[in-house]
């Protein structure tokens, strides 16, 4: 399986399953076992997720206000995909950046 590279000692000590939930660039992320350096995905992900995000508010919101009958399970899978598109997303196509949170151990 492949492995990614660490920001902090660019070994490849990450799998594409941390990788893809290690957060964004605010969060605590992934700590890498090799240098102890907390990992989490880019700036890229986090405009991704918001565009996506959005706009499956925006669709969810649109389709309350044509009051459809099935409109929960619509908003439901709505929020499933994009919970799935944006773990991949994670996973296979953006690099790993340094946390931004200052109240961890940084290396």
């Amino acid at each position: 399986m492949k492995k990614f590279k660490c920001p902090y000692c660019n070994e490849n000590t990450v799998s594409r399953f941390r990788k893809a939930f290690a957060g964004s660039l605010k969060s605590k992320g992934y700590k890498c076992p090799k240098c102890g350096g907390h990992c989490v995905n880019g700036k890229e992900s986090t405009i991704f997720n918001v565009i996506l995000n959005l706009s499956v508010l925006i669709l969810i919101l649109i389709k309350f206000y044509n009051n459809s009958n099935d409109a929960v399970p619509f908003a439901l899978a709505l929020l499933a995909i994009s919970f799935i598109i944006s773990k991949t997303f994670d996973a296979f196509f953006y690099e790993l950046d340094k946390t931004w949170r200052i109240d961890i151990n940084r290396k």
